[in-house]
């Protein structure tokens, strides 16, 4: 896809969610802390910075994402949609000093030791790999995440959030609360409430960060 094609896939998704969830144009503008000409401009498919967007998929309960990374899946048939590895694109966070996660991507972090080496060495925060569901809209946001240090804290609109630990254990923090999700264990939380993940342990160089998958409910 061309450059503008991908941001007329973005805008009218940003749009379609915005509409699925009820918001008006001055509703999200408001929340995601953006004018409501720029919010036209997304939703229009014209390009703007992209602190913006990440601002506009947060205040939608989203894992930011590029409009260039948003392609059609290659293995998908009439009722399914695979994920394969050689399709993941995974993000690379880091928290910045006001306590904002600043996101980016590229090729290398795909591989896993590219991630093990940027986050043993403090260059990287945590890693997520976001998964698009089936049905276009939906509200439905699954996302896996390597967890090597806190997460920035944030709430959003979506109300609810489940998390499943498939390695490792990880802080949970909603809220003056916090528990601890260990391997195979699960949970939901109320996720307009300031929240975030954090590890356990330390994650030093040789071994694996906690890993868990996140799901963005309806």
């Amino acid at each position: 896809m061309s450059e503008s094609e991908n941001l007329a896939e973005f805008g009218a998704s940003m749009r379609r969610n915005r509409n699925l969830l009820g918001y008006t144009v001055r509703d999200l503008a408001e929340l995601a802390g953006i004018s409501k000409n720029t919010l036209l401009r997304v939703e229009s498919g014209l390009p703007v910075q992209k602190a913006t967007r990440e601002k506009l998929c947060r205040a939608l309960g989203m894992v930011p994402t590029d409009p260039a990374s948003r392609r059609p899946g290659a293995n998908e048939g009439a009722y399914y949609r695979l994920h394969t590895n050689a399709d993941a694109v995974w993000y690379a966070t880091k928290v910045n000093r006001n306590g904002e996660a600043e996101s980016s991507t590229n090729e290398r972090i795909g591989d896993p030791a590219e991630r093990s080496r940027l986050g043993w060495y403090g260059l990287a925060d945590n890693f997520g790999r976001p998964l698009r569901c089936r049905r276009e809209g939906s509200r439905l946001i699954p996302f896996v995440v390597e967890v090597y240090r806190p997460s920035d804290i944030t709430a959003d609109p979506s109300g609810e959030r489940f998390v499943y630990g498939l390695r490792g254990k990880v802080r949970v923090v909603v809220g003056e609360e916090s528990f601890v999700l260990q391997e195979g264990e699960a949970a939901t939380y109320d996720a307009t409430q300031p929240n975030g993940l954090e590890p356990c342990d330390p994650v030093t160089p040789g071994h694996p960060a906690p890993l868990v998958l996140q799901i963005v409910l309806p």
